[in-house]
């Protein structure tokens, strides 16, 4: 399953995805976390959806291929305290990898 996280800034990409790396390694999950890179993110109609994402602290989301997946994921008790939007239905566009 694919899943696609974003933030506000490449800063707090790279943080985030350093945590949840740990947390795969920590957890033993089988999880690749692969680089940040720039994307654009648009609001579709629901017929149009690649993804379904939440957003929590208004500074980050999660996106993940059904709404069924998104809509679980946004109850578990991580994200409590974080006020999660709804789940709603986007399109993700990747730009170039950022250069180091």
């Amino acid at each position: 399953m694919r899943l696609v996280g974003f933030t506000s800034t490449p800063q707090l990409c790279d943080l985030l995805r350093s945590e949840e790396q740990a947390a795969a390694e920590r957890d033993h999950t089988e999880v690749t976390v692969s680089a940040c890179r720039q994307a654009v993110v648009q609001t579709v109609e629901a017929s149009l959806a690649e993804y379904w994402a939440f957003t929590a602290l208004g500074t980050t989301g999660i996106a993940f291929p059904a709404r069924e997946l998104c809509d679980g994921v946004r109850g578990l008790p991580r994200f409590r305290g974080a006020a999660p939007s709804g789940c709603g239905p986007i399109a993700v566009q990747f730009l170039a990898p950022r250069s180091q």
